[in-house]
């Protein structure tokens, strides 16, 4: 895997095939991370599953570890962000293991340490050069995280797909991204 994409806000605006089709030969994800932060559970587990149906990525879902732990036989992967990392327990996720991936995004070391005694399938960590919200990581301090990480890390927070090379040298296994990807 080096390539994932994780859907913009706006679920209801977003029409599936379009997604699907803005994708190009070079940016053709292996991932994709229905997120939406305003959308419910359902919602982003219906556009999941209309995903399913164009796209040979696997998919995972944004959402609570109790949401996704309340479906029967669900197939796709588990993200968290930072703060459901921090809340959920291990013992939650324990159920979950080993049918789906589990994944969360990450920004300092102590989200690092977390998922690293969960043992999370790969960790997000951002913001490495933009983000709305936060102060950049840059890549040095990318690279300070992600030597800490015991799983695979991807580089999210500004990435194109020029960018892939550079986050490797980091320590990167991949990147991520919204923007690139719309």
């Amino acid at each position: 895997m080096r390539l994932i994409a994780i859907t913009p806000d706006e679920l209801d605006d977003l029409d599936p095939q379009d997604y699907i089709k803005s994708f190009s030969i070079r940016n053709k994800p292996d991932l994709i991370i229905v997120r939406d932060t305003n959308a419910s559970f359902a919602t982003k587990l219906e556009f999941a599953n209309r995903l399913r149906k164009l796209s040979n990525a696997s998919i995972s879902i944004n959402a609570k570890a109790n949401d996704f732990a309340s479906q029967k036989d669900i197939s796709f992967g588990l993200h968290m962000n930072s703060v459901e990392l921090k809340r959920v327990k291990n013992e939650s996720l324990e159920k979950l293991k080993p049918q789906s991936v589990i994944s969360a995004s990450c920004h300092n070391i102590e989200e690092i340490n977390k998922a690293n005694f969960m043992s999370l399938d790969f960790v997000l960590v951002s913001p490495v050069l933009i983000d709305k919200f936060n102060p950049k990581l840059g890549w040095k301090n990318f690279s300070k995280l992600a030597v800490q990480c015991s799983s695979k890390v991807f580089a999210l927070g500004g990435m194109n797909i020029l960018d892939l090379e550079i986050a490797r040298k980091h320590g990167a296994q991949g990147i991520a991204g919204i923007s690139m990807f719309t």
